[in-house]
């Protein structure tokens, strides 16, 4: 059974796989610094448009879930998961303040977008099981002047 057949079978409609195929992440923006640093906070996850260190920039989300691009080997443990879980449970572990702690990324208000700095695993699995919200630590961003 293929990837694409795996993921409908729990729930992830088609077309929401379509948009993670069509979908390139982007690159962090150059020329900004840190403003405040860490706060906890819910992010709506179809803000996040990229991951930093483990996310290639200019390839999809799916070939990033797919593991074709992106270096993200943890992927299978939470894919194992969200079988053990269900879809719904697995997705309301992201509202839950024990799974934010390590969930960190850089908000850029003059963009409205998050890139994802730490626990890239997860957010592409937010992205791809379509959470809407969640909680992690950000830190604000200001361009250079």
């Amino acid at each position: 059974m293929i990837l694409e057949q795996k993921l409908e079978l729990l729930g992830i409609p088609s077309l929401h796989i379509q948009w993670l195929k069509a979908t390139n992440l982007e690159s962090k923006p150059s020329d900004y610094l840190i403003i405040e640093d860490n706060e906890k906070q819910i992010i709506p996850v179809s803000k996040i448009v990229g991951l930093d260190l483990r996310g290639n920039p200019g390839h999809s989300w799916w070939s990033h879930f797919s593991q074709d691009k992106g270096n993200l080997p943890r992927l299978g443990f939470l894919i194992k998961r969200m079988v053990i879980l269900g879809l719904d449970d697995f997705k309301a572990t992201y509202m839950m303040e024990e799974f934010a702690q390590d969930l960190d990324l850089l908000y850029f208000p003059a963009f409205d977008f998050y890139i994802g700095t730490n626990g890239s695993h997860r957010i592409t699995m937010a992205k791809v099981t379509n959470v809407e919200y969640m909680i992690g630590n950000v830190t604000v961003t200001k361009e250079k002047l």
